[in-house]
């Protein structure tokens, strides 16, 4: 408990900008320090190899996570919400449309680049194909 000798001389509109001060420094710090998913995800196809999509390095190019989760991190996965809610396409559709829009858009894979992603066993991650296929330009 504090002591009525501390607070001596305080008035409460001095001490309502610091507790607000204070406040926002706490909410800043939790939004850095935020759980930011795991550093890959396996994300299984039924006719092509698994993807290992690179979590981490997808962040690191846009900070903004509704860039991808645009109906909110909250709602976890595309599989959330597309094929399960028939509002919306199913998660195959979304997936495709939504990484392969990105892709073309930043000119590193085009539709019919389907081993960008999806990475045949011969090759280890999808790092690595990318890297090989800019040093081919």
């Amino acid at each position: 408990m504090i002591r009525p000798s501390v607070l001596e001389g305080f008035e409460m509109k001095n001490i309502l900008p610091l507790f607000l001060s204070l406040s926002l420094l706490l909410a800043s710090a939790s939004l850095v320090f935020a759980e930011t998913g795991p550093a890959t995800i396996d994300m299984a196809g039924k006719s092509q190899p698994v993807v290992k999509f690179n979590h981490a390095s997808h962040q690191s190019r846009d900070a903004d996570c509704k860039t991808c989760h645009h109906m909110g991190v909250g709602n976890g996965t595309c599989k959330g919400c597309h094929g399960r809610d028939s509002r919306f396409s199913d998660s195959k559709t979304a997936i495709h449309n939504s990484c392969i829009g990105c892709h073309e858009q930043r000119g590193v894979a085009t539709a019919s680049d389907c081993n960008f992603c999806h990475v045949p066993v011969t090759t280890t991650t999808p790092t690595d194909s990318w890297r090989d296929k800019r040093k081919k330009h």
